[in-house]
């Protein structure tokens, strides 16, 4: 599902900025799918961890950090696509209806991302608090 997710934020990005000189958003999308996808290495090791009995607490304390930075990347995306979503408005219904669809799937998306991300927090913090 995480992958999905990952994909579907990545994929909508990239047809939202197509490569017309718009280097700083594409920059801000890869920024993002490198942080989700360094998440999924962080969480990788966290369950490795767990398997082993290993303490986690160095790797959830990179996971918050890579979650905050995916959190800032897609508040400065989500202003890009408010931006976009004017100009879209000049280009027609079509474009302006097909760029809000976009962009309200990236936020369900990242927010679903974020859901999950905060659900795993209070479950490791559980884990941790019983570990003590």
């Amino acid at each position: 599902m995480k992958k999905c997710l990952i994909r579907f934020l990545v994929a909508g990005s990239f047809f939202l900025f197509p490569p017309t000189g718009l280097t700083s958003e594409l920059n801000l999308a890869r920024d993002l799918l490198r942080g989700l996808e360094q998440g999924k290495r962080v969480l990788d090791q966290i369950k490795k961890n767990l398997i082993e009995g290993r303490p986690i607490a160095a790797e959830l304390g990179q996971f918050d950090g890579l979650t905050e930075e995916a959190k800032a990347a897609g508040l400065l995306l989500d202003e890009r696509f408010k931006i976009r979503e004017e100009e879209a408005g000049t280009r027609g219904a079509i474009a302006l209806k097909r760029h809000q669809e976009m962009a309200e799937g990236y936020r369900r998306s990242l927010r679903d991302y974020l859901g999950l991300v905060e659900s795993l927090r209070r479950g490791s913090r559980a884990l941790l608090l019983r570990a003590t």
